[in-house]
């Protein structure tokens, strides 16, 4: 496009901006589709952005940009440079009246070309539909008194995410958290159909107080727009050790390509080292290295024969990034931190093909977090025979040559290894049924049953699915030998079967027993596996685990002061693992249920103000988790369940309207997710709340409104017992609120109705401890319900 053609379609801008957009359309009907096009992206970015780009750009200028220093651009003072690119200059500057720094993109001088021009106006709009906690946003827009373009973004005053690690000294398990944040904001970018396309360290900065924010969308693409393909290809803007083969190749860009390079960033943060670095070889050497040789696993630069970075990177670069990460990672003490899952999971990120990489960075994360939480993921190395396959794709010529020569080696020797290599064939075949019987099974206990507890009827499948799994998990035990890895999945399985067999704040089988035998196993293991590793954070966290959900059993049979003690250890165990990374969400979340579980405890144990204490802490905990993540499923929950149990206490204190507070604030946060039929926990603790509230009404004397509740609840609990009648729990729920509506008719005087009701629920209590004589809470159940029944005058039932 001709500067003339550019003043043109200004001219129009201009005159048509306080049009409607009929007036606008008859008035632009003469021009090219390309002018009205672009007079239309013009006052749509006016619109959005205040008169983003009032004017077009000057003519080209070549005064130096540090002569900008101390000006005025709008309301904003430049106070230094701290960033240049292909197209602009980012200042730090100030505004009067605002405590904060700002960082202002102003277009370069002689860079305002019809194709840089539209790459800035792209870049803006791509980060006004960008609003994330971890990506720095945009918050003002115009165009300086000479002509160029700007916008403002918050100022992030922080470093390149590598130099944060290595300068805090952060572990394994802390690297990979902070890099499941940075994932979370690429994720939501490329939800709104925005692919960046430059990730690397120094474009992810990290601020004091460890938040990642994502910076420079400056070569970014909006998913289906030919237009910023085209720009892309033309100027080779972004970094190539980062980039994909697909960027290399000049093919077109999808999300896959940022999978790539945050794999490359992962890669870096873990083990100090790219995988491929460009120092002292050209540009076209390094694309050859990145096209045709596989990176080396990360954990192999742990062993003192690899260079450093420092070694290995120009001045510049060191500047830039802040300084080289040096090859033991600052944190990462040894390859067994990184061998297996994070070697696998990295390299998957890192494959040359799109398709075999990680199909969105949601599923690269996900498997982060399972190993993470000891789950088996989904990556697994290359097989020798894909190696090699690909090894005859790139080198066919030579392989052809050679073959000949080959061949009579292998007719020489054949005979000769010819029993070894059948011996080999079956082994690896047993070694693959193995791997495949070992992958189904862990998606059977763990995925499979995620997915289906939500629903309703399905205790029967899930009771097959455990006695199964029990099975198998026994079996692979016995021979797991020294498979650290494997002892790992073993024990977390353990506890997945733990839980559905009898834990009892779930949807579970009754079968305490065999409940408390598959903890232990667990147990067991990871004690084991601590001994031999005991920094081991990940190792820690999980064993707190196992111990609370030991302390659950203690607290269902009544042995309170066990309990306590297993549900302490866990938060010591908890808490150990959090003091190392205090905002990381997994530790918060892990403390604020080890809260929980102590002040569960401590009310039945009579110390009030105990139990109102750390059912405090594990609500704010809960609260500031859901602060930061509103659509977090889990941390509503959990907050709501929190409120529950603190109205709770201040039930057993006799402050019946703070009880009834807190109660009601519990069924408003549970709201939300109310609105999925299917999800039948939520609507299980729709019914808890339900009957709470019943009951704080029943107290203060308004029995119709605790009618009313109970009458709701009842109605919805009815319904999960039906589409689900072997569920245990959901029975002995459905007796309590009939229970408790029976105490409210007898206060009314509808005797017989009471009786009928509290008739049903002895039935179901009675029922209960015939399967389990040892639950201490079904028994006062029975007794209070007994009890009551006696209360009515035999005459009038």
């Amino acid at each position: 496009m001709h500067k003339a053609d550019w003043a043109h379609i200004k001219e129009l801008f201009h005159q048509t901006l306080g049009l409607n957009a009929a007036e606008r359309a008859k008035f632009l009907a003469g021009e090219s589709e390309t002018v009205r096009r672009e007079v239309a992206e013009l006052i749509a970015s006016h619109e959005s952005a205040e008169d983003f780009i009032a004017r077009s750009a000057a003519d080209e200028y070549g005064l130096n940009t540090n002569a900008l220093i101390g000006k005025q651009i709008g309301s904003y003072t430049l106070l230094e440079v701290v960033g240049t690119g292909g197209m602009g200059t980012v200042f730090r500057a100030s505004r009067d009246g605002f405590e904060k720094e700002f960082a202002v993109k102003l277009i370069k001088r002689g860079m305002d070309t019809d194709a840089v021009l539209r790459r800035f106006q792209l870049e803006r709009r791509i980060l006004s539909r960008l609003e994330h906690p971890n990506i720095a946003g945009l918050l003002d827009g115009g165009t300086t008194d000479d002509g160029l373009p700007y916008f403002v973004l918050e100022f992030v005053d922080g470093v390149p995410v590598t130099r944060f690690c290595d300068d805090r000294r952060l572990d394994v398990r802390e690297r990979i958290e902070l890099f499941r944040r940075i994932c979370s904001a690429v994720s939501y970018a490329h939800q709104n159909l925005v692919v960046h396309r430059d990730l690397k360290p120094s474009n992810i900065l990290v601020t004091a107080d460890g938040t990642p924010k994502l910076l420079d969308f400056g070569i970014a693409k909006m998913l289906g727009s030919e237009e910023t393909e085209a720009t892309a290809t033309q100027a080779r803007m972004f970094t190539p050790e980062y980039a994909s083969p697909e960027q290399l190749n000049g093919l077109p860009v999808t999300t896959a390509s940022d999978v790539y390079s945050l794999g490359v960033v992962l890669y870096e943060m873990l083990s100090g080292q790219r995988p491929f670095r460009s120092t002292g070889k050209s540009y076209q050497d390094i694309v050859n290295r990145i096209m045709t040789e596989e990176p080396a696993r990360p954990s192999s630069f742990f062993g003192g024969t690899q260079q450093a970075i420092q070694g290995d990177t120009s001045p510049d670069d060191q500047r830039r990034t802040g300084g080289g990460s040096g090859n033991d990672a600052a944190g990462v003490h040894d390859r067994r931190s990184l061998e297996g899952d994070l070697d696998n999971i990295i390299l998957k990120a890192l494959r040359k093909e799109p398709e075999r990489r990680y199909q969105s960075v949601q599923e690269f994360s996900e498997d982060i977090r399972r190993h993470l939480s000891g789950l088996p993921v989904t990556a697994t190395a290359d097989t020798r025979l894909y190696r090699l396959s690909k090894f005859v794709a790139r080198h066919r010529m030579s392989v052809a040559a050679g073959s000949f020569a080959a061949v009579l080696i292998f007719a020489i020797s054949g005979i000769a290894v010819w029993q070894g290599i059948t011996a080999n064939r079956e082994r690896a075949k047993a070694e693959r049924r193995f791997e495949q019987v070992r992958k189904l099974a862990n998606a059977m206990i763990f995925d499979y049953q995620d997915e289906i507890e939500r629903l309703p009827g399905t205790t029967p499948i899930r009771q097959k699915m455990v006695s199964d799994a029990i099975i198998y998990l026994d079996n692979l035990a016995a021979e797991s030998g020294g498979d650290a890895s494997l002892r790992g999945e073993l024990a977390s399985a353990y506890d997945k079967i733990g839980d559905i067999q009898g834990n009892p704040f779930y949807a579970n089988l009754g079968d305490m027993d065999g409940a408390l035998a598959s903890y232990n196993k667990a147990l067991a293991i990871r004690e084991d596996l601590l001994a031999g590793d005991p920094g081991n954070k990940n190792l820690k966290f999980n064993l707190s685990l196992s111990l609370g959900s030991i302390g659950d059993l203690h607290w269902a049979k009544g042995e309170y002061p066990s309990a306590l003690e297993k549900y302490r250890r866990a938060l010591e165990m908890a808490e150990s693992v959090a003091n190392d990374n205090p905002s990381d969400a997994a530790n918060k979340y892990a403390l604020a249920h080890r809260h929980y579980s102590i002040g569960q405890t401590l009310r039945k144990m009579g110390d009030l103000a105990g139990a109102l204490d750390s059912f405090g802490r594990s609500l704010e905990f809960n609260k500031v988790l859901l602060e930061g993540e509103p659509g977090n499923v889990d941390y509503r929950h959990a907050v709501a369940v929190a409120y529950l149990k603190t109205g709770d206490v201040y039930f057993d204190s006799a402050d019946l309207k703070s009880a009834l507070d807190h109660h009601q604030k519990a069924t408003e946060v549970l709201g939300p997710l109310l609105e999925d039929d299917s999800d039948a926990t939520s609507k299980r603790e729709l019914t808890l709340f339900l009957n709470r509230i019943a009951i704080d009404k029943r107290g203060l004397g308004d029995i119709n409104g605790a009618v009313e509740a109970d009458l709701r609840a009842i109605a919805v609990q009815s319904e999960l017992t039906r589409l689900d009648p072997k569920n245990e729990q959901s029975r002995l729920d459905l007796a309590t609120y009939q229970q408790s509506l029976a105490e409210s008719y007898a206060t009314l005087g509808k005797r017989i109705e009471a009786f009928e009701l509290f008739t049903k629920a002895i039935a179901v209590y009675e029922d209960a401890l015939k399967k389990n004589p040892d639950d201490a809470e079904v028994a006062d159940a029975l007794n209070s319900t007994r009890r009551s029944l006696a209360n009515l005058e035999p005459s009038k039932k």
